[in-house]
């Protein structure tokens, strides 16, 4: 065989490996779906901007069930089951309309356990949370657990942190690891000292 005719085969193959290493992949992912939508985050660290991109984040099947069995609940006249002092309840309020209706300036910093900048502002946030208690609402959201309000804020890199002022309107908006001077000079923008 001369060079030529080897490379190709060379290049056929390794594009070879790569279509059926993709097709299992496909195949496992499919295998695991059961036809249920997740609640994964798919991100991509990157190191220079302290921010991660969030590929796709999906409703969790939880909230659709919840949904079903409260119409179904609706339409009958039976009365509610008793809840056990084991459960635990399927879906939470919402933090951050809780904390707009506190008529407080909040920060929400939308981020996930798994993303570096984000597990390096957690102390800094929660610092802050204390120091600000009743001045201020800081909010730490997990955009895996919130991920319909990740959705409706249109949160697309983590960390995100989003700035309202007291009647509950969105007046900065930053993307990225936050330093803790940035924050304070930002709520002080806002009234906050």
């Amino acid at each position: 065989m001369d060079k030529k005719s080897s490379k190709l085969h060379y290049v056929l193959g390794v594009t070879t490996l790569v279509v059926v290493s993709l097709a299992g992949v496909l195949i496992v992912m499919a295998g695991h779906g059961g036809g249920q939508v997740s609640s994964e985050v798919s991100t991509v660290e990157s190191d220079s901007g302290g921010q991660t991109t969030l590929d796709s984040i999906n409703e969790n099947r939880v909230e659709e069930k919840v949904d079903e069995r409260d119409e179904a609940q609706s339409l009958s006249n039976e009365a509610p089951a008793e809840k056990s002092d084991s459960e635990v309840p399927l879906i939470t309020e919402d933090p951050l309309a809780k904390a707009l209706r506190s008529k407080s300036p909040v920060l929400a910093d939308f981020g996930r356990g798994t993303c570096i900048p984000c597990k390096m502002m957690q102390p800094i946030l929660e610092k802050l949370q204390e120091e600000y208690a009743g001045r201020a609402e800081i909010l730490i959201l997990d955009v895996a657990e919130y991920a319909s309000l990740s959705r409706k804020y249109r949160i697309t890199m983590i960390p995100t942190q989003i700035f309202f002022d007291s009647s509950g309107r969105e007046v900065s908006r930053h993307q990225g690891f936050m330093p803790e001077d940035e924050i304070v000079a930002q709520l002080k923008l806002m009234g906050v000292e």
